[in-house]
Formats: structure tokens, C-alpha cells, sequence
């Protein structure tokens, strides 16, 4: 039976990925060592690590990595606002609420220019702006 598709690329993963040339080095031992392709004490040289420093290493690597993979709540994360954003977003809604109180103002001013000031229920509170 032939196998399908691509040719994984196991290792050569790593090289596509954004971050030092040391760090990649550093990963692609790291991964050999969970292959099997090479040995704690040929990584540890090769990193220039004391077994105890080697350990430690290999284990917040993959500590951090499984913190990536647990399962989080579905859609984007809310922004995080600053405080010039929130001070924006502030003006922008008492902009609108004013917007919509000088419309209302203006439309109660059409009416009672319609129907005359002496309209009985309204009273005139301030100018009217035509």
C-alpha cells in the first residue's frame, strides 16, 4: 500500500516558524529528544545544559505549549480598551445622546409652530430653533 499525500515534514515544522535561529535549534533538540532521536545527555551538550537545567527547560516548554492547546470559550476576546478609547467611546455615545435630544427638541418646536403657541397640554420651555 503507498501512502497519499505529503510527505510530513516533522522536524523541518520548526524552521517555518517565527523566532531566532537559536530558539529553533533549541526546540529542534528538544523534539528529538521526545522522537527518540537523540539522548538527554547528547541534548544537554548540544544546548550546553546540566541535566537538571535540561529537565527544567523541557518542561515549561511543554507546560506552556499544553496551556495553548486547553480548550477556550468560542469567539474573538473582547478588546481590551484603553483609557483614550473608553474617553472616546464616551464622547461618541453623549454625542448621540445629544444628536437625538436636539431632534426631539427640534421636531417639538415644528409642532407647536404647526399648531400655534397657544396649543392647550404644551407649554413652551426655551427658543425653538428653525
Amino acid at each position: 500500500m503507498t501512502r497519499r499525500g505529503r510527505k510530513p515534514l516533522a522536524l523541518e515544522h520548526v524552521a517555518h516558524l517565527d523566532g531566532s535561529d537559536h530558539a529553533k535549534q533549541r526546540m529542534t533538540t528538544l523534539l528529538k529528544t521526545l522522537q527518540c532521536d537523540c539522548s538527554v545527555v547528547e541534548a544537554r551538550v548540544e544546548l550546553g545544559l546540566s541535566e537538571s537545567q535540561f529537565h527544567a527547560v523541557r518542561h515549561q516548554w511543554l507546560q506552556d505549549s499544553l496551556h495553548l492547546l486547553e480548550p477556550r470559550t468560542p469567539g474573538r476576546r473582547p478588546k481590551e480598551h484603553s483609557a483614550e478609547m473608553e474617553r472616546i467611546e464616551q464622547l461618541e455615545r453623549e454625542n448621540r445622546d445629544l444628536r437625538r435630544e436636539l431632534a426631539l427638541a427640534q421636531a417639538q418646536c415644528e409642532i407647536m409652530e404647526t399648531l400655534g403657541t397657544d396649543a392647550p397640554g404644551l407649554t413652551k420651555k426655551g427658543v425653538c430653533i428653525s
